[in-house]
């Protein structure tokens, strides 16, 4: 020990700077060996205690994690060694914005996350039981008219996403008509759910996805052509009004004994509610039917036009 003191007290401030000389240098030999590198991987993000029943959306699906780290330990990343996550737990349905997580290897840091933060909706899968709409397609044979159209079952349900069920505004079957067959037929019609615009809601499913339907033929039923008018229910907002309607179709054939539909002019569809209506809208609106009277085409398109006062 005694060698090591007397070595420190022979020109100790030239031995201290040649320390720090060889300490300097070292340092820049490993940096210019083995320098200070960045990579970056999009990654995806995966969900931890994801509730059950539920859709869930995120805003990104995949992040950017930005990595710095020595050239050797950057070049030794296997990018399933890098990795994004949320979690999920006690999130309540809805909407929030999450912080994302990030597992890296050891001997980088993470310099980015891009983004840090994802929005996250949780939608809960529900039912809902809902009457089917039957629509008839193509002609029934000549002197014949439709007498009724009954399905195996009046009632089906729809699921799916809670905020998609919502929108479903009936469940429609088109149940097609030959003029080659004068007998009473049972056709097999699938079901898919419309919203208001009269388009199908790709993420909801019918249950079952389709009926059997029984079409009655009848000799001696009158036929006729009559208008179809529309029903408004409530008033436009204020500020609002309905400047024109236009119904698609705007004549449609009943059919039925002649004692019940000589008297019918025209028919109208079923209330159709303004009170919230600030825009232009197109809905599918089914048409109401006196007892005895049998239509075509019981579904029309009410194309209403709102202006502001």
């Amino acid at each position: 020990m005694s060698w090591f003191l007397n070595l420190i007290r022979r020109k100790p401030i030239a031995k201290i700077f040649a320390l720090l000389g060889a300490v300097i240098l070292w340092i820049f030999v490993v940096q210019d060996q083995n320098p200070m590198s960045d990579t970056s991987y999009r990654v995806p993000v995966m969900m931890l205690n994801a509730p059950d029943g539920s859709k869930i959306n995120l805003s990104d699906e995949n992040i950017k994690i930005k990595l710095r780290g020595t050239r050797s330990a950057v070049a030794s990343i296997d990018q399933d060694d890098v990795r994004a996550f949320i979690n999920l737990d006690s999130v309540e349905p809805g909407t929030h914005k999450l912080k994302v997580h990030t597992v890296i290897p050891q001997g980088v840091e993470a310099v980015e996350v891009s983004p840090d933060m994802i929005e996250v909706t949780i939608d809960p899968i529900v039912q809902r039981a809902m009457d089917i709409t039957l629509i008839r397609v193509g002609q029934a044979p000549k002197d014949m008219a439709v007498a009724s159209v009954t399905p195996n079952t009046p009632t089906v349900t729809v699921e799916g996403p809670r905020s998609s069920v919502k929108e479903v505004a009936q469940v429609i079957g088109y149940v097609g008509l030959t003029q080659s067959s004068d007998t009473d037929v049972d056709v097999h019609v699938p079901l898919t759910a419309i919203g208001d615009e009269g388009t199908g809601i790709d993420d909801v499913r019918v249950i079952p996805k389709s009926v059997s339907v029984h079409v009655q033929l009848a000799r001696g039923l009158s036929k006729k052509i009559v208008d179809v008018k529309p029903l408004f229910e409530g008033t436009a907002p204020e500020g609002y009004a309905v400047k024109s309607v236009k119904i698609e179709p705007a004549r449609v054939e009943i059919a039925g004994e002649s004692f019940i539909i000589n008297p019918i002019n025209s028919l109208t569809t079923e209330p159709i509610t303004v009170s919230e209506l600030t825009k232009n809208t197109r809905r599918a609106v089914l048409i109401s039917l006196p007892n005895g009277v049998t239509v075509t085409n019981k579904m029309v398109f009410v194309n209403i036009e709102i202006e502001k006062e």
